[in-house]
């Protein structure tokens, strides 16, 4: 999380009191909303949560309004919870979260994923006015319109950056080994983005990208993949990097195409009910294994039912899964609108869920995360940051920067043999002279924003080229050679 200036601090101060002061009596608020039947205790009662709460609507220097000591109060609540996935939202932050699960919104154009109430980039879609800026994955947005949001909860984040079709957002981003927030000013428009693509990746090898578990997500799959089987498919890629999960009841019937219904569960779950602990087995309604071989690559932002995906297609199934180890999200939620106040929203987490062997692999387990069984990691160049210079910075001979050392790893990728440690020597001189005649440039040698910009448009067309993601190739060659033994 990214710390706050001075400024926000300050201005925050008196909201924070009165929610740190709530945390102690935060536990009663639940039995006079009706969210939980409260236990009697010989320590704490209702009368400590009236008093504690007139005290300080009375009295407090800031004035509080009742609606925001009640909000604290059950924000208190969750936060003494300490888990990001237990979400109390209002009508507008469930609106975010319910066109999040579409196949198309008005936005940006970025996938994100919820990291501990921050936001973020797991994916910036094809064509939108993300890409179009320059927003990169692994992007964390902090800003917004100018407004500092690293105190703000996820979907407070994600709503102020959804709008109106034509409107602009200033979108401010922190990028990992940069130490300057860096922002990005957008117009928002309408964003088709499909929950599953499919492509052929050779004469008979396909590929499905599986980008999320939405409503409709199970009946495009089965559409793709049966128009990939009617044309003679002999293998499969399927792909959910990037995958922050959805429903279950989706994942169910996507798994069903490829296992079987035996002894062995795709997963379980253990929910929690009125205190009690219940075990939940799904062993869905698979008719068998295909007749084709099939690899899956996951990597760190694959996130819940994409875990629980690929731990049923290698356990159960055996299929082999590429990539790195995933996000390590083992809980599941449960939402409900509020009965008290039908346009509030609140998200719970229930209880855990187990894969097929019967592993947590939650983030605090002893094994976070599932772990691929050919550990392939991303090229640099797919995680490295693009160089973005002022119009009136520049580098040159004999100087030291990391975005020099940006600038020597992309010219690299572009066959140039010159050191990458950041120093600006007379090859690295002589490289970008080089690289300028080649774009049209002026060739000064120097690295100005003209040339940051051409070497960083080359690096997102390297990105794009299929041919050098080594993750989706390892998946793709261990195919070739099963067909070819």
């Amino acid at each position: 999380m990214m710390e706050q200036g001075q400024e926000n601090k300050k201005r925050r101060i008196p909201q924070r009191i009165v929610t740190i002061v709530l945390f102690v009596a935060s536990i009663f608020t639940a039995f006079m909303i009706g969210l939980y039947r409260m236990p009697p205790t010989a320590d704490y009662d209702n009368s400590t949560f009236n008093e504690v709460f007139n005290s300080l609507y009375n009295q407090h220097f800031s004035q509080p309004s009742e609606s925001q000591l009640w909000e604290g109060a059950i924000q208190g609540m969750i936060d003494s919870l300490d888990d990001p996935f237990t979400i109390y939202r209002d009508a507008e932050a469930f609106e975010a979260y319910q066109e999040s699960q579409q196949e198309g919104f008005v936005g940006i154009g970025v996938s994100v994923l919820n990291v501990e109430e921050t936001v973020v980039i797991t994916d910036v879609f094809p064509e939108s006015p993300a890409e179009e800026a320059g927003l990169m994955i692994g992007d964390i947005i902090t800003h917004v319109d100018g407004v500092d949001f690293t105190d703000r909860t996820f979907f407070e984040t994600v709503s102020q950056i959804r709008g109106e079709v034509g409107s602009t957002v200033e979108v401010g981003v922190y990028r990992p080994g940069l130490g300057e927030t860096i922002t990005f000013t957008m117009t928002r428009k309408e964003i088709d983005f499909p929950s599953v693509v499919g492509k052929w990746l050779d004469d008979d090898i396909a590929l499905i990208e599986l980008r999320s578990f939405n409503q409709d997500t199970a009946d495009l799959f089965k559409s793709i993949l049966e128009d990939f089987e009617a044309a003679g498919m002999n293998g499969l890629v399927i792909d959910v990097r990037n995958n922050g999960g959805g429903f279950l009841t989706t994942l169910v019937d996507i798994l069903d195409e490829f296992l079987e219904k035996d002894d062995m569960p795709l997963f379980s779950r253990e929910v929690w009910n009125n205190r009690t602990m219940f075990r939940d087995v799904e062993y869905g309604d698979g008719s068998g294994m295909k007749p084709y071989p099939i690899s899956i690559v996951v990597n760190q932002f694959s996130a819940s039912a994409s875990e629980v995906f690929a731990a049923a297609m290698h356990e159960k199934g055996g299929y082999d899964i590429f990539g790195v180890t995933t996000y390590g999200k083992g809980t599941h939620q449960t939402g409900r609108r509020l009965e008290s106040r039908s346009d509030h929203f609140l998200t719970i987490t229930t209880g855990i869920w187990l894969t097929s062997e019967g592993h947590w692999i939650d983030r605090a387990s002893d094994t976070p995360g599932f772990e691929p069984n050919h550990y392939v990691t991303e090229s640099d160049a797919f995680t490295m940051p693009l160089i973005y210079l002022r119009s009136d910075e520049t580098y040159q001979f004999d100087m030291v920067h990391d975005k020099i050392e940006l600038a020597q790893k992309i010219l690299n990728l572009l066959g140039y043999d010159i050191r990458e440690d950041g120093y600006f020597d007379i090859l690295t001189e002589n490289a970008m002279k080089t690289f300028q005649t080649e774009q049209g440039l002026t060739d000064s040698g120097e690295l100005n924003n003209e040339t940051a910009n051409a070497l960083s448009n080359f690096l997102l067309e390297y990105r794009d080229d299929i041919n050098n993601d080594v993750q989706l190739q390892a998946a793709l060659n261990f195919i070739k050679d099963q067909l070819n033994d």
